[in-house]
């Protein structure tokens, strides 16, 4: 699998396909948007070959960089492509790891891997979705006002010629005509910054209309330019890139275009049921205004997606050598009867619950479905510590378990320990935690640790003053602290 680099134009290209069959609505997704902001979003790539995978990242979100969930053949490989991206995230120190351009329907599936996380979208950059039937007419009441002035154009400038402009009649000279138009057209607007990003994506998408295969339509008054539309259709989808008209000059000249625009789809496409993306309107209020007259049957919003806490990553328990006696797993099934014990024995737990914390009784097969559910919800994370017995057929002894729990969006937990009698006072519990806070910080970028414990609990705080601790604050029954990896 490639490392992520500045992306390859011809790269996109070559995935189109692949982009295309990820598409969920969104213009962001198509080959218009990823080029022609490449230079703005410095996109960068990384493809598996092997499993038909293409990732894409952007500095989105105040210029860090942010994922694309990733384009895939097979969705089996979600999972994979995720763990790919959590990693390259950790491994670029790309915290909180973000990702950009979600759509709506896949929200309860990041939230669930995902537990700890932030979510919110900008109105700004929502993309305008129509029923392209309900354009192509302008039927009914709510359209009578763009039916008249789509009319009015007509009956006003009869000699105006609407043309598709095929492949082989697009040269140098046909695009720098264009250019020259849509320069003429920004130098009337005071531009923004995004009507200068704008523009400058406008001018690149010209030069590639042909590579990509997007679609080109003019309005002309005789050899003069006086309309231009650039369209990429993405399955079901037609996304208007372009849409720039000498609107002052010809009265009525935006209805009529989308009229005829959304008439050669339909024409061309009757089967279909398709839908026009006119892209976002970047908080231009007059844009706004615009967009919202046609009366889009939705606002698809592009969520931006934060995962708050790395421990999320872990999915499951892993195998940490303390040393060559002890060890960090899993619950190993033979032991449930014996957890049970560690859980019910009221000296052992005298300090592990909180004050006010109802414990209920539970058999020992139900335990260990509540740790699984735990893990796989990612609500806590139990480490177990085992004692490894070459004398006795190689079957290890259950020692004690460490827990990870309470995780919060700042990257940061608490933790629990508890160990047999039996095993107490032989610095077990120190090399343990010891052992794991090195794989955390290691694998995860884990930071802080918080810890709570009963001011009477003499034992956890001898334990906890041998690692790199700062006091926070103190109340009638515990004191809190925070550890440093």
């Amino acid at each position: 699998m490639d490392e992520f680099k500045k992306l390859e134009i011809e790269k996109v290209i070559e995935y189109k396909d692949l982009i295309y069959k990820n598409n969920r609505e969104l213009c962001d997704n198509s080959l218009g948007v990823i080029y022609g902001y490449n230079d703005y979003f410095n996109f960068l790539y990384s493809i598996d070959e092997k499993r038909n995978i293409f990732y894409l990242k952007g500095e989105y979100d105040s210029k860090k960089y942010s994922y694309y969930l990733p384009f895939l053949d097979n969705m089996n490989y979600l999972d994979y492509s995720l763990k790919y991206i959590e990693n390259m995230a950790l491994l670029e120190k790309e915290e909180p790891l973000t990702f950009c351009c979600v759509r709506n329907s896949l929200l309860p599936y990041l939230t669930s891997r995902y537990p700890n996380n932030e979510v919110y979208y900008e109105r700004d950059w929502s993309d305008y979705l129509y029923f392209l039937n309900d354009l192509k007419d302008f039927k009914g009441n709510k359209f009578s006002s763009k039916r008249h002035q789509k009319n009015n154009f007509i009956k006003l400038y009869p000699h105006i010629i609407f043309k598709k402009v095929e492949n082989n009649e697009i040269n140098e000279e046909l695009i720098l005509k264009i250019k020259d138009f849509v320069i003429y057209f920004e130098s009337k607007k005071n531009l923004s910054k995004i009507g200068e990003l704008e523009e400058n994506a406008t001018l690149k998408l010209i030069h590639k209309i042909k590579d990509f295969n997007l679609d080109l339509f003019l309005l002309l008054d005789e050899n003069k330019i006086i309309g231009v539309s650039v369209i990429e259709k993405v399955n079901n989808v037609v996304i208007e890139h372009i849409e720039k008209c000498h609107r002052m000059e010809y009265k009525g000249i935006y209805p009529y275009f989308i009229h005829k625009i959304t008439s050669y789809y339909a024409e061309k496409y009757s089967n279909e049921t398709l839908y026009l993306n006119r892209e976002d309107d970047s908080g231009d209020e007059g844009l706004r205004y615009s967009k919202i007259e046609l009366h889009p049957i939705e606002l698809v919003h592009k969520y931006v997606f934060k995962v708050m806490n790395n421990l999320n990553f872990l999915d499951s328990i892993p195998e940490i050598i303390i040393n060559e006696d002890y060890m960090i797993k899993n619950l190993e099934i033979k032991d449930k009867e014996r957890y049970k014990k560690l859980v019910d024995d009221k000296e052992i737990n005298k300090y592990f619950y909180l004050v006010d914390e109802v414990v209920p009784s539970f058999d020992s097969h139900t335990l260990y479905n509540n740790l699984i559910n735990s893990l796989k919800k990612k609500e806590s994370y139990s480490f177990f510590i085992y004692k490894k017995n070459k004398e006795n057929n190689g079957s290890n002894s259950l020692v004690g378990e460490i827990i990870l729990w309470n995780l919060t969006n700042d990257n940061k937990c608490e933790i629990g320990i508890r160990i047999f009698n039996e095993y107490s006072g032989k610095n077990i519990a120190y090399l343990a935690l010891n052992s794991l806070f090195s794989y955390i910080k290691k694998n995860f970028n884990l930071t802080k640790i918080k810890i709570r414990y009963y001011k009477e609990n003499s034992r956890s705080e001898k334990l906890f003053s041998r690692f790199n601790i700062e006091f926070i604050k103190e109340d009638k029954i515990y004191k809190y602290y925070e550890l440093s990896l």
